[in-house]
């Protein structure tokens, strides 16, 4: 029995205190606060920087067209595209002066 409270008693200096317990569950706490400020701070940065070169920016000033002294004649507006189809053929239509077929 000496034996075994001699051993528990080698092991308890080593085990983890109240005090240990709390220190460690505050740097757990910082760490976690911190490392979601950082990424917080990155999803920002990149999205600002995604959605800034997303659209195009339009030119500072129109470019002004060069000079010519004879100027082209506008090209004429395109044909419009005319599709024409074949008459579908209509079913017959019931004759009204003929009586309905009756079963026998």
């Amino acid at each position: 029995m000496d034996d075994r409270l001699k051993k528990i008693e080698a092991l308890i200096p080593t085990l983890a205190t109240k005090a240990d317990l709390e220190k460690s569950a505050h740097d757990l706490v910082k760490w976690i606060v911190g490392t979601t400020f950082v990424g917080m701070g990155m999803f920002i940065t990149i999205m600002t920087f995604v959605l800034n070169n997303a659209v195009s920016k339009p030119s500072a000033a129109p470019a002004a067209p060069p000079v010519t002294i004879q100027s082209a004649p506008p090209a004429p507006a395109p044909q419009p595209i005319i599709i024409q189809m074949p008459a579908q053929p209509q079913p017959p239509l019931a004759n009204p002066a003929l009586p309905p077929a009756s079963k026998p």
